[in-house]
């Protein structure tokens, strides 16, 4: 088995702007459509000392749960819109990925 793991990383130049955070609405929908499903296992978000670095780190079920959450036209919406704030604001964004191979000890520790 393998799980798929996204890693978002913000940077901004100082902090006189706030990074883009997602409302409630968005926030309960990626819940109840990917969390409740199984198809997300984990986020977290890190924000160095400095305030001026955050990273997202999300870890899918598998490689086809993310295509599904980023083909999702709620999600595409809700990411043109940050992308824009991004854009205006000066923030730099990038996305990493990788497969994880699961190993007996890892799986146990995203098992609900």
């Amino acid at each position: 088995m393998k799980l798929y793991k996204v890693v978002i990383t913000s940077v901004k130049k100082d902090n006189d702007v706030e990074f883009w955070e997602s409302d409630s609405d968005m926030e309960d929908y990626i819940f109840e459509t990917y969390f409740q499903t199984g198809k997300i296992l984990e986020a977290n978000t890190d924000i160095s000392d400095t305030q001026l670095e955050k990273v997202c780190t999300i870890m899918f079920k598998d490689l086809k749960s993310y295509l599904e959450f980023s083909q999702d036209d709620v999600i595409i919406f809700e990411d043109k819109h940050k992308k824009r704030y991004n854009n205006y604001y000066r923030i730099a964004m990038s996305i990493n990925t990788e497969d994880i191979t699961v190993t007996r000890d890892l799986y146990s520790l995203y098992q609900h």
